[in-house]
């Protein structure tokens, strides 16, 4: 008689936590941009600064992040 098993096609539980934590990762960073770009506006009045310079602070910071998720 042949065998009716059928062949297991489910991931492994430590694939799905990497994937889980990597999907969260990129929501956080998505929505940590967004709250600083939201922002942008009442730091540019509360720190008496032009357009121009919140840009470059926005500009550091987004280097910061991105250098500190490479290490």
């Amino acid at each position: 008689m042949p065998s009716l098993e059928v062949p297991s096609e489910r991931l492994p539980a430590h694939i799905w936590k990497v994937a889980s934590v990597a999907i969260l990762g990129s929501l956080l960073a998505q929505i940590d941009s967004t709250v600083v770009n939201v922002s942008l506006s009442s730091l540019t009045v509360s720190l008496h600064s032009t357009l121009q310079t919140m840009q470059w602070v926005t500009s550091g910071y987004l280097l910061a992040l991105a250098l500190l998720r490479c290490l």
